[in-house]
């Protein structure tokens, strides 16, 4: 059962807002079905970085217009990390973790909209609350 899983999966992809548990389930799965285990928060900053993410930067964004600009600016990397964990690790569950903040960024992105792609297992940990207004966007 496990080998017939692993070989007719493509991913299984999880996101949701924070402390819901993605991380655990997506060790769990890997686990189970004997399959690497990617978090976006453990390599975001290295795709960041291909693309000119610069921590300098960031820090003082950070100290001189506060925590909403730093977002704002990691955000804007965030489609191109999101883009290459779901290219470069195909067969693979992944956490791709809270992505709320950025989901309208996100949207037009082709390797984002795999996470409808019928050969991939999504899943949102998401409450109905918060999940409603962002499919309204």
């Amino acid at each position: 059962m496990q080998k017939d899983l692993q070989s007719s999966l493509s991913s299984v992809i999880l996101i949701g807002p924070v402390g819901v548990g993605k991380t655990t389930i997506a060790r769990l799965i890997g686990e189970k079905i004997a399959t690497p285990v990617v978090s976006l928060d453990d390599v975001c900053y290295d795709y960041y970085r291909e693309i000119g993410w610069n921590g300098m930067k960031a820090k003082q964004i950070y100290e001189q217009e506060g925590s909403e600009a730093f977002t704002q600016y990691d955000d804007s990397f965030r489609p191109y990390a999101v883009e290459q964990v779901l290219a470069r690790n195909p067969h693979s569950v992944i956490d791709l973790g809270v992505l709320t903040p950025c989901w309208k960024t996100l949207m037009p992105f082709p390797a984002f909209k795999l996470l409808l792609h019928p050969t991939a297992m999504s899943f949102c940990f998401c409450p109905l609350l918060i999940w409603k207004p962002l499919c309204a966007c």
